[in-house]
């Protein structure tokens, strides 16, 4: 088989395995979307849990913002803490403390931005509130990975 024939097959085989029609009534669309919690004086960091004499953690605003709200905190078979929400989302933590919030999946994508934009609009001014910053964004900005500690040993 030549290269090309190789990558046309492949080419074929994704898009007849992944991108095959499908029932309009059951396709459905889910986000995740992870922040970095990050102290917002120094840019470092948020503690996931209160450090001695350090008030500011992640689950220090988490708690009485999502208790408000309705979401019940959990823990996951390996002990790490994660929040249900009423709508099905659920807001996990990785082992470095960055946040997660994983979606329910939804039919519209009009449905599932608003959903998802009142949780984070919320949970971002609650942060703030507290002196986090939540950053969307794939590599910290501010920390080199010795100024990251590991937070959690295991996961949601």
């Amino acid at each position: 088989m030549t290269a090309l024939a190789a990558v046309d097959y492949f080419a074929r085989s994704v898009r007849d395995r992944l991108f095959a029609p499908s029932d309009p009534d059951s396709c459905r669309i889910g986000v995740e979307i992870e922040m970095l919690p990050l102290l917002s004086e120094s840019g470092l960091p948020c503690p996931l849990e209160t450090t001695a004499g350090d008030d500011t953690s992640t689950l220090g605003f988490l708690r009485p913002y999502g208790k408000a709200l309705g979401w019940r905190e959990c823990r996951s078979a390996k002990g790490a803490p994660y929040f249900a929400l009423p709508n099905g989302a659920m807001l996990t933590f990785e082992p470095g403390g960055q946040l997660e919030l994983c979606t329910p999946a939804r039919r519209t994508i009009s449905g599932l931005l608003r959903e998802t934009r009142v949780i984070l609009v919320g949970l971002r001014q609650s942060a703030a509130d507290a002196g986090i910053a939540l950053v969307s964004v794939g590599i910290d900005p501010s920390n080199e990975i010795d100024r990251v500690p590991l937070q959690l040993h295991g996961r949601a």
